[in-house]
């Protein structure tokens, strides 16, 4: 069954498409098409300039960060190697997506501020906030960053 999940669009901002350097993902299954859809809108509560795109990336890889979007972040998500990492580690997929986005997100923080990838720094921002989901708000954001240093 073929589902499709986002067509390309251009933006305000800038116009980049993800599908100039990954294949877009449109075999993904219909269920985790719709927990990325749904754990994307619980983001956009908190963040809400970024698109994310089912992509097809190398096994071991969730997500992509694309360079120099940062006006409005491009972030790609293999759906597949999320579901089994997930599996692996005993997580809901909904956490695994939203760590995922949250962790490309914050190379994007990064990148806007002229900083190198810090793979560190973006696992903890992303473990850092979901861990706070709960309470999440501009000022927690603003905290978190800073605490961070992203």
């Amino acid at each position: 069954m073929k589902t499709e999940y986002k067509k390309i669009r251009g933006n305000k901002y800038h116009n980049y498409d993800i599908s100039w350097d990954y294949e877009l993902d449109n075999r993904a299954s219909k269920n985790l098409v719709n927990t990325l859809h749904r754990v994307e809108k619980q983001i956009k509560k908190l963040l809400t300039n970024f698109e994310v795109y089912a992509i097809i990336l190398p096994s071991g890889c969730l997500g992509v960060y694309c360079n120099g979007t940062s006006s409005c972040p491009t972030i790609g998500i293999d759906l597949e190697n999320c579901l089994k990492d997930c599996k692996g580690w005993k997580v809901p997929l909904s956490v695994g997506i939203r760590t995922t986005i949250l962790h490309e997100l914050a190379h994007s923080l990064q990148d806007s501020r002229g900083k190198s990838a810090n793979e560190d720094l973006a696992e903890d921002f992303a473990w850092h906030l979901e861990k706070i989901k709960s309470k999440w708000n501009k000022s927690t954001l603003r905290k978190s960053l800073y605490v961070l240093e992203i």
